[in-house]
């Protein structure tokens, strides 16, 4: 390695020249002296020199300034001395080094001095280290001054070494020994403007795959600037605590052996503790303020995820509220275990799938966490279960081999045996010898079919299987990756689904059979129209009148085409943006298909809500009043014979032309307001499918 020498000519003359002794007579007897050069790294700073001290260790300890480059430890007595060099300004990236070229005092070599020597060549040559800076991120917030008390710990080769984060979360370490290090984060007292404080932070390790696992990262040797390492994410601490008994148990011994934990993604072994057999008590302190769940296990209780669950879906999530969280007091109940062996049948040809074999337990009101298997023995026992009957489920966790089977071999749920858990005592010989899942005789590629368009629906069709799988899983893909949610028989085509192939994987799901998907075809999708509406029907719905269709705003701007359907069939000759109605579309239901095509864009067709047109009455007469002409009289209105015949009818008198007030029944009362003026009715019909027409009677003049 090329460095750079600051050492004086005329002391490296002494030390080496002409074979001489390096050690030399003092004028003083017993008064020795220890010098030599500090040389940095090939491209660090010489002003770095101005930081680095040299330590004598030995019967006395003497320190001396390097900063012109040598270095001279006056005033040492008779004895065996370790020299080293370090800086003391951590922007100095020079590991801390022994004379002899260790980085430790037990690779140091020994300087001995007696009898006034002057011993000359004690030089060291200094490297660069390891410098690295990271940023730790606070979930919340934290104030300024707590970063203060955000302790980070390196373990490594240059032992455990500490340093406190800025107040923007930036920690940085200079001179390290290259290698293998974990980072840890803890909390620390520091005293602030209202005195000593602990902030609240909760402990991690940093860079492994949970807060309780430390990660390794390598460092190598650095330079005269820090390489960054990964940001990370530290949590506000917080405690659960609470109280336990066992119901109609008063056993200290029993109640200690109650453990509490808090199992969560954020650890790989989560925390936990045991009861306080006296008092019933636990806490867990310094918890990440993240999500987790509170599990009580023990031998003879009923495992619990607070509150009273058998596995963790549905349990309480944890922290429930700012600051600390009690749970207040928790009685669980004890219960009997059900225990068995579990066997794989002779059609097997691979030991270790008994390394995956799990029973699980469940009724209406509980459900077991999985019990594993012996992959030896085959040989289970449960949890203590609460009285009741239970469904058996024998599965692999793991293999996609292995049939899932119900006591006593069933593969449906709703044949199985139930077990019966009692108080009395626990349930044994609940076995099961799983075997090996059929397969299907045919299992056909499944198609697409819709129209390749922004907004249409695609529609997966399996194909006739056999057997015939009980249902259908599905999952499409855009340019083979899965869609998100899209996992139904109909898949919805979005902007992001131009121009790319799509295609759908389908699972036949049947009990005893191994699952199976088929993958169709990729279809390709055409550049998508951004606007591509569906087009509206305007125009009167009856017979003779002409319907218009609107095709609305597309974009980019197509050439459009137009075909008319009746019933869901083309109308020959029906493909202009109107359409005139004929006596044949009496009844029926009218859409219209838009067909959009531009270069590079492909066709794309979109069709209407349907119109049913009106039915017309082959008979609508007139109708007539009837009754004396006089006021105080009553005058009937008759509809008169209409073919077909109507459900209802509506009514409403007029005098003179103008509308009679609550005037709307098939009778009407003359007052004397209606004297010597001219009263009508008109009448509407009511009948499903056909237009209403308004018919009006003659005039009647009421007498004076």
């Amino acid at each position: 390695m090329r460095r750079q020498f600051a050492a004086t000519a005329a002391l490296l003359g002494m030390a080496l020249g002409g074979g001489v002794a390096i050690a030399t007579p003092a004028q003083a007897a017993d008064i020795n002296s220890i010098s030599g050069a500090i040389t940095l790294p090939a491209g660090a700073p010489g002003t770095w020199l101005s930081d680095v001290v040299v330590v004598a260790t030995g019967p006395v300890t003497r320190t001396a300034s390097a900063s012109t480059g040598t270095f001279a430890l006056n005033d040492l007595p008779d004895g065996m001395y370790k020299v080293h060099a370090y800086a003391t300004n951590s922007s100095v990236n020079v590991i801390p080094e022994y004379f002899g070229g260790s980085y430790y005092a037990s690779g140091a070599s020994g300087v001995s001095v007696s009898g006034g020597t002057n011993y000359l060549a004690a030089n060291i040559d200094l490297d660069f280290g390891g410098y690295v800076r990271g940023t730790l991120f606070y979930a919340g917030t934290l104030p300024p001054a707590d970063w203060n008390g955000v302790k980070v710990t390196a373990f490594g080769p240059s032992g455990t070494v500490s340093t406190t984060a800025g107040s923007d979360g930036k920690y940085t370490f200079s001179q390290l020994i290259p290698g293998a290090y974990t980072f840890r984060v803890d909390p620390q007292e520091y005293v602030g403007s209202e005195g000593p404080t602990t902030p609240s932070v909760a402990s991690k390790y940093l860079f492994g795959l949970g807060m309780d696992e430390p990660g390794t990262i390598g460092i190598g040797t650095g330079g005269t600037g820090p390489s960054q390492l990964t940001s990370a994410v530290i949590y506000e601490a917080f405690t659960l605590s609470g109280t336990v008994e066992i119901e109609g148990v008063d056993d200290p011994e029993r109640l200690g052996q109650i453990t509490v934990s808090v199992p969560n993604e954020y650890y790989i072994t989560p925390p936990s503790t045991t009861v306080d057999p006296d008092t019933g008590a636990w806490s867990l302190v310094g918890l990440p303020r993240v999500t987790m769940y509170v599990r009580f296990s023990g031998p003879g209780i009923i495992t619990e995820w607070f509150d009273n669950k058998g596995t963790r879906g549905g349990a309480v999530a944890f922290p429930t509220g700012p600051g600390d969280n009690s749970l207040g007091h928790v009685v669980l109940a004890s219960g009997q275990s059900v225990s068995g062996t579990v066997s794989l049948s002779g059609s097997f040809d691979r030991d270790d799938l008994m390394d995956s074999l799990y029973v699980q337990f469940s009724n209406d009101t509980y459900t077991s966490e999985l019990v594993s298997v012996d992959p030896v023995t085959g040989e289970y026992t449960s949890s203590p279960l609460p009285v009741g009957d239970y469904l058996v489920r024998f599965a692999s966790q793991y293999s996609q081999h292995v049939a899932t089977e119900f006591y006593d071999d069933v593969y449906e749920p709703e044949r199985a045996t139930l077990v019966n858990v009692t108080a009395d005592a626990p349930v044994t010989g609940i076995n099961a010898v799983l075997k090996k899942l059929r397969h299907y005789y045919s299992t056909p590629t499944p198609t697409i079919s819709g129209t390749k368009g922004l907004g249409e629906t695609l529609t997966a069709k399996p194909g006739a299987w056999s057997p015939a799988p009980t249902s259908f899983t599905y999952q499409w893909y855009r340019n083979g990756a899965a869609i998100s949610g899209a996992t139904k028989s109909t898949y919805k085509l979005t902007s992001s689904d131009s121009k790319m192939q799509i295609s759908v994987k389908v699972t036949g799901v049947k009990a005893g059979y191994e699952a199976t998907s088929k993958t169709s075809a990729k279809v390709t999708m055409p550049t998508f129209f951004t606007k591509a509406p569906a087009p509206t029907i305007s125009g009167t719905l009856r017979s003779g009148y002409t319907l218009t269709a609107k095709a609305g705003t597309w974009s980019p701007k197509p050439t459009l085409s137009y075909q008319w359907y009746r019933d869901g069939k083309a109308i020959s000759k029906a493909t202009k943006s109107t359409y005139k109605l004929t006596a044949s579309d009496k009844g029926k239901k009218i859409t219209v298909k838009v067909t959009a095509k531009k270069s590079g864009y492909g066709t794309h067709a979109k069709t209407s809500a349907a119109k049913t047109i009106y039915k017309e009455f082959s008979k609508s007469p007139n109708p007539t009043i009837s009754g004396t002409a006089k006021a105080g009289k009553t005058l009937t209105a008759k509809v008169g014979t209409w073919s077909p015949t109507p459900t209802s009818f509506s009514y409403q008198w007029y005098r003179n032309g103008s509308k009679i007030s609550g005037a709307t029944k098939a009778t009407y009362k003359l007052t004397s307001s209606d004297k010597g003026k001219k009263i009508t009715v008109k009448v509407k019909p009511k009948l499903s499918g056909y237009y209403a027409p308004t018919k009006t009677s003659k005039a009647k003049t009421i007498a004076k």
